[in-house]
C-alpha cells in the first residue's frame, strides 16, 4: 500500500527567500520574517499516512515503502512508529532527502532586513553585525561583528567580539542570563545575571551585573550596578565632567526597576504639571462650550414649539402665568409651550405693572394678574424667526376663571 509523508513543518522553507508578512490594517512587517523553523525535543515532525486519506498529495512525498526519512537529531516514536520526532531543540530542514534537526544556528550575514529578527531555541552564531532596530534571542549567543543599535538576548552566555554601540536615537541592549563579554561598550545598556567582562572600555553606558564587573580599560560616564565586585583597570571618570556612577552591594536588577519607576514617575509628574497649567483654560473653554450647547438646545426647543403652534392659531388653551413684566404676561401651557400676552393686548382697561407686588393691575377695574394664576388664552400668532408665540385673552374675557 502506498503511503504519504505528512509534514508538520514547511518542507519547502527557504531562509534565503524570506518575504515581509502582512501585519493587519494594510501594514507590512519587515522585521519578523521567520528566519528559522524552530522545533523542540519530542515535537512531531512528520507522519506516515495512507495515500488514500490525502486529498491533494504532492508526488515527491508519495512513498512506495513505509520508511520515514530519519536524519540527524530525529527519532521514530517507539509507541507510534508512524511518527518522526525531534530528538533535540533546534531548527528543522531537509538535507540529502533526510529530515534533520540542527542544534546550532549560523547566521552568516548581517542581522538586518535580509534576515529579520532572529528567535532560536538553541545556540546561535552571528558571523557579521546586528544592525539597528533588529534583535537576536537564543540560548548561547556569539556575535563576531558589532551590535550597532540592536538587541541581543541570551538565555545562557553572550559574547560580542566586535563590540556594541548605541546612540543617534538607536537603543542598544545586551542581556544575558549567564555571563556576558564584550570588546567595548558605548552608549548601550548591559544586563548580566552572571559575570560581565569588557575587554576594552565602557563609555556612557548603563550596566547591571548580578556577579562581578571587570572593565579592562576605562570607565567613562554612565552608571554601574554590581551586586559583588567592580574592577576597573583603567581610569574611572573623565575630565569632561560626564557623571560616572558606581553602585555596589544592591541587587542590580531591582535597582534597574527602581530607575525605571523613577523615570516613569518623572514623566507622569511633568504631565501632571502640564495639565495643571492647562486645566483653568480647559475648564473655562469647557464651561463656555457647555453654555453654548445649553443655549443652542433652548433655541432649538423654542423653534420646535413655535413650529408646533403654527398650525394651532386661534385655538384656546388653559395655562398658568409663569412671568410678569412691564410689557406683558407670560403664560405656560400644559404642553410646556410658553407665550406672551402683550400689555397692549389687554383690553377694557389701562393695565400697569406693579413691580413690588409683581402683578399686572387694571387701573379702573382693579383686575390683577399674579404669578401662578390659571388663565384661559387664545393663540394669536407665531414668529418662527424670533421663536416666539403670542397669546391673547379670548375676546370679551379677562381669561380668569369665574
Amino acid at each position: 500500500m502506498d503511503m504519504y509523508l505528512r509534514h508538520y513543518f514547511d518542507p519547502n522553507f527557504d531562509y534565503q527567500s524570506l518575504r515581509p508578512t502582512p501585519a493587519g490594517q494594510g501594514d507590512t512587517d519587515c522585521y519578523n520574517l521567520g528566519y528559522v523553523q524552530n522545533v523542540v525535543k519530542g515535537q512531531i515532525l512528520a507522519e506516515l499516512v495512507p495515500l488514500a486519506e490525502v486529498e491533494e498529495p504532492l508526488p515527491r512525498f508519495i512513498l512506495k515503502e513505509a520508511v520515514l526519512p530519519q536524519g540527524a537529531n530525529t527519532r521514530i516514536d517507539p509507541a507510534h512508529p508512524q511518527y518522526l520526532l525531534a530528538d533535540a531543540n533546534g531548527y528543522v530542514f531537509y538535507y540529502q532527502d533526510k529530515i534533520v534537526v540542527k542544534r546550532l544556528l549560523n547566521v552568516r550575514t548581517d542581522v538586518s532586513f535580509q534576515t529579520g529578527n532572529i528567535f532560536f531555541v538553541g545556540d546561535t552564531v552571528v558571523h557579521k553585525d546586528v544592525k539597528a532596530g533588529f534583535s537576536v534571542q537564543a540560548n548561547n549567543v556569539l556575535v563576531h561583528g558589532i551590535v550597532e543599535g540592536g538587541e541581543v538576548r541570551a538565555r545562557k552566555d553572550l559574547k560580542v567580539e566586535g563590540g556594541a554601540r548605541g546612540g543617534a536615537g538607536n537603543r542598544c541592549l545586551l542581556d544575558s542570563s549567564g555571563s556576558l563579554r564584550v570588546t567595548f561598550a558605548e552608549k548601550i545598556e548591559m544586563r548580566s545575571r552572571g559575570k560581565l567582562l569588557v575587554d576594552n572600555f565602557s563609555a556612557h553606558s548603563s550596566i547591571y551585573v548580578a556577579g562581578d564587573l571587570i572593565i579592562e580599560g576605562m570607565l567613562i560616564g554612565g552608571t554601574c550596578h554590581a551586586a559583588r565586585h567592580i574592577l576597573v583597570k583603567g581610569n574611572a571618570g573623565n575630565r569632561t565632567g560626564a557623571p560616572t556612577g558606581v553602585h555596589l552591594g544592591y541587587d542590580p536588577h531591582l535597582m534597574r526597576r527602581k530607575e525605571q519607576f523613577e523615570k516613569r514617575l518623572g514623566v507622569l509628574t511633568e504631565r501632571i504639571s502640564h495639565y495643571e497649567e492647562k486645566l483653568p483654560e480647559v475648564a473655562k473653554h469647557a464651561s463656555k462650550m457647555e453654555r453654548r450647547a445649553a443655549e443652542a438646545e433652548r433655541e432649538t426647543d423654542k423653534l420646535k414649539k413655535a413650529e408646533y403652534m403654527e398650525d394651532r392659531i386661534g385655538e384656546i388653551y388653559d395655562g398658568v402665568i409663569c412671568g410678569i413684566t412691564q410689557w406683558g404676561i407670560y403664560v405656560e401651557l400644559p404642553n410646556t409651550v410658553e407665550g406672551l400676552i402683550h400689555v397692549s393686548s389687554l383690553a377694557g382697561d389701562y393695565f400697569y405693572y406693579d413691580e413690588e407686588a409683581c402683578e399686572m393691575v387694571g387701573k379702573e377695574s382693579g383686575v390683577s394678574y399674579k404669578l401662578g394664576q390659571r388663565v384661559t388664552v387664545q393663540v394669536k400668532g407665531v414668529d418662527r424667526l424670533a421663536r416666539t408665540v403670542d397669546f391673547v385673552f379670548p375676546e370679551g374675557e379677562t381669561g380668569l376663571p369665574e
